[in-house]
Order: structure tokens, then C-alpha cells, then sequence
């Protein structure tokens, strides 16, 4: 017979915040990195097939609303206004 031995965990909000802290630090260390690494990235001269999916195509439109958002708001907030949305 096997006996399996459990110990009960007792909730921590403070462990929570903890690791919540901890990832979210780790998701903002990556984000600048990909930020560093994408440098002069352009798509004005990207070249993409006729063959797109369905997936593709409403990627490919809400890269470019999100493209044409930011650009929008960067301006404002450059600018001094206060952007729209985000």
C-alpha cells in the first residue's frame, strides 16, 4: 500500500504578490529587450504572399489599427496632449 503524504498550504497574499512581483518584473525585463532588439524595424518594405489565411489577414489588420493607435497616441503624448486610448 501507498502511502501518499500531504501537507496543507496555507494561502499567502504576500506569497501571491510575491510571485505576481517577481513575473511581472520578468515580463518587463523582456519586453524592453524585444524593444532593443527590433531597433529600425520597418514594414513599409515587407513583402507578403497572396496565399493568407483568414487568420492571417485579421492579424495582419489589427497589426496595422494597433500600428496606426500608438502612432496616434505617441504623437499626442509627444505633443503634450493627453493620447486618446490605448
Amino acid at each position: 500500500m501507498v502511502q501518499h503524504l500531504a501537507e496543507d498550504v496555507r494561502f499567502s497574499t504576500d506569497k501571491m504578490d510575491a510571485t505576481l512581483e517577481l513575473h511581472q518584473q520578468d515580463l518587463e525585463c523582456r519586453w524592453v529587450c524585444a524593444l532593443m532588439n527590433v531597433g529600425d524595424l520597418t514594414l513599409d518594405n515587407l513583402s507578403i504572399g497572396q496565399d493568407l489565411t483568414l487568420a492571417d489577414r485579421w492579424i495582419l489588420a489589427r497589426l496595422q489599427t494597433t500600428i496606426a493607435d500608438v502612432t496616434v497616441s505617441s504623437n499626442a503624448s509627444s505633443s503634450g496632449r493627453q493620447p486618446y486610448s490605448l
